[in-house]
């Protein structure tokens, strides 16, 4: 399922992703109601991580219409690391036995090829499951189309890094990581699989 909202998102031509946009496209695949955020104060700002509560009766096997989750994160937060740690526990909302189990393991063996970057792997928590949904979120955040269009000017160093994390509101450690080589092939791999 990420995958189809990644496709939802991969030729937009501007940036920023609204993480609003997300959450409704989310909320439509998992057949919840109404998806809430709120800031923690119990929760370590230093480290990418949320929660998510699925409240009630979410229910996977088979999906049905109702409830809500609740989605936290830590409260201070600055706006670009709390967009990145929103969207990356929705992309934790798309996890369900049912819907992943036969596109994850491809999906995985993906990720797992691509190097887990330094920037993400000191700074979430250290299961695969996390650095997945850290990817899934940077690709949803990113389009593919921004990225192509960018891609020429920044290895030029016509943008940089800082300039293009301010206009794509994303934390400006991992636009080298959204520039890499392998980032860039695993992008293309899950959309060409799926006919983009």
């Amino acid at each position: 399922m990420p995958q189809e909202i990644l496709k939802q998102f991969c030729d937009r031509k501007t940036i920023p992703v609204n993480v609003g946009e997300i959450e409704a496209a989310v909320r439509r695949r998992v057949m919840i109601d109404q998806i809430n955020f709120y800031p923690s104060p119990t929760m370590d700002s230093s480290i990418v991580r949320g929660t998510v509560d699925r409240i009630h009766g979410i229910c996977w096997h088979p999906p049905r219409d109702g409830g809500f989750a609740d989605i936290y994160y830590p409260d201070g937060m600055d706006p670009d690391w709390q967009r990145l740690v929103q969207t990356k526990e929705l992309v934790q909302l798309l996890d369900s036995a049912e819907g992943m189990a036969i596109d994850r393991e491809r999906i995985e063996k993906l990720i797992t090829e691509l190097v887990t970057p330094r920037e993400v792997s000191a700074i979430s928590n250290p299961t695969k499951e996390d650095h997945y949904a850290l990817t899934w979120a940077l690709a949803w955040l990113f389009p593919r189309k921004c990225r192509d269009l960018l891609r020429e000017p920044f290895a030029e160093g016509k943008i940089t890094a800082p300039e293009i994390a301010a206009i794509a509101k994303i934390p400006g450690r991992f636009i080298p990581f959204l520039f890499s080589d392998a980032f860039g092939k695993w992008l293309d791999a899950i959309l060409e699989e799926d006919g983009n």
